[in-house]
């Protein structure tokens, strides 16, 4: 808002795609639907919100060499900042939230996304005065 603080909030995932790994359903589900979709109002994805915040908020254990003793769910290992939307016209007030466990996903299903959303990687900006807080101990 104009008190400089957030309007809308974002969480993001880094996906990681490795040989052996598997995709969470909710991605398996967006890949395959992905080529189908034409943009109107009536191409709907049914997708399950409770397991989408499990994978996101808790994140995956790697599942070559992972020491689940060491395991930090993403609600205590995570990193957030005020910025904006990364679309254009990259408008101010979001609340990012960026996750630090990954999520793992079939590079099939990672290509099949990311060709629906067209690339569309803003590139990274300058901090400009934003502070980044962190959950993640030091």
């Amino acid at each position: 808002g104009d008190d400089g603080t957030a309007s809308a909030l974002i969480v993001s995932a880094f996906a990681v795609a490795e040989q052996g790994q598997g995709s969470p359903s909710f991605l398996r589900t967006l890949a395959e639907a992905a080529g189908k979709l034409t943009g109107e109002p009536e191409d709907r994805v049914p997708l399950d919100f409770a397991e989408i915040a499990q994978a996101a908020m808790v994140g995956q254990l790697a599942h070559q060499g992972a020491n689940p003793a060491d395991f930090v769910p993403n609600f205590k290992n995570y990193l957030a900042y005020n910025g904006s939307y990364t679309t254009p016209p990259c408008t101010e007030g979001v609340r990012w939230v960026l996750l630090n466990n990954p999520l793992y996903i079939y590079q099939q299903d990672l290509d099949a996304i990311t060709a629906l959303e067209h690339k569309n990687i803003r590139p990274t900006q300058p901090l400009n005065g934003r502070k980044v807080s962190t959950s993640i101990p030091a």
